[in-house]
């Protein structure tokens, strides 16, 4: 019987240190990189104005480095505070569950480019980004989410998809 209390008082001493383990592993300071694109669904009007044509295009997200800040607040709540150079910070609240790291979505404005090697943006958006991330080693490596509307001249429509990342190395 002694035997058996001191294996599971063993196990519930492992698993225990493993949920605090991953809960706490995302917290500290990173550098960053982010970019993608987005797919957007819309039509291009004509110039009168009188007909348009259905579209499917995709715009550049803008490549952003900075730093990184993972704080926790509760046991399974963090902020994560993104600064990049020559854009304003984000705050983001985030919760953990099964290992993964959830931004809850927040509003910001971004500049989207007509294609990948273009300096100049074509226009602002305000746009929702979010997304999860995952933590391999001192890597945080997030699949971000971002959805909006686009209008810009003759094109609107809505972000449809997006294939946006940040990867973010612990210091």
């Amino acid at each position: 019987m002694k035997k058996i209390t001191i294996f599971f008082i063993t196990v519930l001493a492992i698993a225990t240190s493993c949920k605090k383990e991953e809960v706490q592993s995302f917290e500290g300071d990173y550098t960053f990189k982010m970019g993608g694109n987005v797919e957007i669904a819309g039509k291009l009007r004509s110039v009168d104005g009188k007909s348009s044509v259905d579209t499917v295009f995709v715009r550049y997200l803008p490549n952003e480095i900075g730093q990184m800040h993972i704080v926790q607040t509760n046991r399974n709540c963090f902020k994560v505070t993104m600064d990049a150079i020559g854009s304003a910070p984000l705050l983001f609240d985030a919760t953990v569950s099964d290992g993964t790291l959830n931004l809850v979505p927040v509003e910001r404005n971004m500049f989207v480019y007509p294609d990948i090697s273009t300096i100049l943006p074509e226009t602002q958006l305000k746009l929702t980004l979010g997304g999860e991330g995952h933590i391999y080693n001192n890597l945080l490596i997030f699949n971000l989410t971002v959805a909006g509307k686009y209008e810009y001249l003759l094109l609107q429509g809505d972000v449809i998809g997006s294939d946006a990342n940040c990867i973010a190395k612990k210091r």
